[in-house]
């Protein structure tokens, strides 16, 4: 009889599990994603400042193959020393016309 008992609730217990596991870890809006820019942009850069206190990072992949760009203006307290006010990404599959970002990490429209 236990091993009936183990059975039933084997047979029930396991697509529970895997039934609220796909619920609790899928993700409706996976489009939506935005991408981790402080991963990207502190990885491999290169980061300019010009005499105005403008400041450029261009980020690159391993190929050495631009990513994308940050611009802002020269912050000494703010990370790497810049305050980001726009993003922009590199064209990829997904995105063809590439992405743009507020210095908060929002997506931007691209015209």
């Amino acid at each position: 009889m236990k091993l009936f008992s183990l059975g039933i609730t084997l047979a029930i217990g396991i697509p529970v599990s895997l039934a609220i596991g796909i619920l609790v870890h899928s993700d409706p809006a996976i489009a939506d994603q935005r991408p981790d820019l402080a991963t990207i942009f502190n990885g491999n850069y290169q980061q300019i400042i010009d005499p105005s206190g403008t400041v450029s990072r261009a980020a690159f992949d391993g190929s050495g193959r631009l990513i994308g760009v940050q611009v802002g203006t020269y912050s000494p307290g703010e990370p790497n020393g810049m305050k980001i006010e726009e993003t922009y990404l590199e064209p990829d599959a997904k995105h063809p016309l590439g992405q743009a970002f507020d210095g908060a990490g929002n997506p931007m429209p691209l015209h």
